[in-house]
């Protein structure tokens, strides 16, 4: 009788008391801490919360669980976490290194190769005014500029403008260097090529740092150290052994050239423009201040390159003469000058300037190759000692003063 009673207890729905009654009796096997009951119970749960697409409510658990465990000092857990962000840190920092000293090579090898390109493109001015032997020198260096200042036009026309007053308030200074180093500079090199060979010219050309080296000493009151002098005197040895072709016995005579004569002419100009650079130049934006001393070098040579063709004639231009002029006007006067620039950025200026010393080379080279001049033993051997005479002069005065900046810090 009991048993059917209790069973018709549960027919007519007794599910409510059944399962209040389930739900005490999980409260206290929990309790009681039942074995096993407690992980099947948070088995279920986490099968649930999958179900249930609860990864935010997993991702919150962990965290909670990753500071309590934490906070109570479990043995092992914060030296591990400890680790692994070393690890994750070294990572990452070597690996913004390697990404800075990629960029920093590339940038270098970019600076090289510019170098190079300024060298080249140096030699072809040579080369290319010794081609261009027909036309007068002036007019080479007047239309030069010219093809110079349009291609300037676009880019030194607004600093020019605005740095009007700064113009007019050196105007001394600014009319030097504007004489020495682009007017009549390249005049005279296109000059002394109707008389002497472009070899020669290179290598007298790479003494100019030499030159510059005494002026300041003379006109800035800059001391030269003893391995500075040793550098002077070599290079002025190894010009001097080019221009005689190694025969001192022909000093008095045919050794010498008019074309030697007005090269040393051009040497004493950048010299001068160098020393004019440095103590003024920084007043100045740099395409603005190209483009000013282009257009005042145009009016200067203008009247002369009119005397000049009262003297020799109208000049018959041809079109590959064309080409050399818009090279010159182009390649030397613009391009070279903007991957200098870049180059001495990145390299420094004491860097950048050991390239020029093979303009001698490359010059010797392309005037072999494409003028047929002939090369002899002496004047590599001139050439050489006038590379390692600049070498040795900027290095040592280099050296000098990193000392000095070494000795300030």
């Amino acid at each position: 009788m009991g048993d059917i009673s209790g069973r018709a207890g549960i027919s007519p729905g007794g599910r409510r008391n059944q399962q209040e009654s389930w739900n005490i009796a999980r409260r206290q096997r929990e309790s009681a801490g039942e074995p096993g009951y407690r992980q099947e119970a948070e088995g279920i749960g986490r099968r649930a919360w999958k179900s249930l697409g609860g990864r935010g409510n997993r991702q919150e658990s962990r965290d909670i669980a990753r500071r309590q465990r934490e906070s109570a000092g479990e043995p092992g857990y914060r030296q591990e976490a400890e680790g692994i962000g070393r690890r994750a840190g070294i990572s990452l920092g070597e690996r913004r290194n390697q990404q800075y000293i990629y960029r920093e090579r590339r940038l270098i090898i970019h600076a090289y190769l510019f170098m190079m390109l300024v060298v080249f493109f140096y030699a072809g001015n040579i080369l290319t005014g010794k081609a261009l032997n027909d036309l007068p020198p002036i007019t080479i260096a007047f239309f030069r500029l010219l093809v110079a200042t349009m291609v300037l036009l676009p880019l030194g026309l607004n600093g020019a403008w605005q740095y009007r007053n700064t113009f007019i308030a050196f105007k001394a200074p600014f009319l030097l260097m504007t004489v020495t180093g682009i007017t009549f500079f390249n005049t005279f090199i296109y000059w002394s090529l109707n008389y002497t060979t472009a070899t020669k010219v290179s290598v007298l050309e790479t003494a100019i740092p030499v030159v510059t080296v005494l002026l300041s000493a003379g006109i800035l009151k800059e001391k030269l150290q003893g391995l500075q002098w040793a550098g002077v005197l070599l290079s002025f040895f190894g010009a001097v052994w080019v221009v005689l072709d190694g025969d001192f016995s022909a000093a008095g005579g045919m050794g010498w050239n008019a074309g030697d004569a007005i090269m040393l002419a051009a040497i004493a100009s950048w010299a001068v423009y160098s020393i004019c650079v440095k103590q003024y130049m920084h007043h100045f934006p740099a395409y603005g201040a190209l483009f000013v001393m282009s257009g005042i070098s145009l009016v200067v040579l203008f009247p002369l390159m009119l005397a000049e063709w009262m003297v020799t004639g109208l000049p018959a231009v041809s079109w590959s003469q064309v080409g050399g002029l818009f090279y010159l006007g182009i390649f030397p006067s613009f391009i070279a000058l903007i991957l200098y620039n870049h180059a001495v950025s990145e390299l420094g200026p004491s860097k950048a300037s050991v390239f020029l010393n093979f303009l001698p080379v490359v010059t010797m080279a392309g005037a072999y190759l494409w003028l047929g001049e002939k090369i002899t033993l002496n004047q590599l051997f001139g050439a050489t000692l006038v590379i390692m005479g600049v070498m040795l002069t900027s290095r040592s005065g280099e050296s000098r003063r990193n000392r000095r900046a070494g000795f300030a810090k």
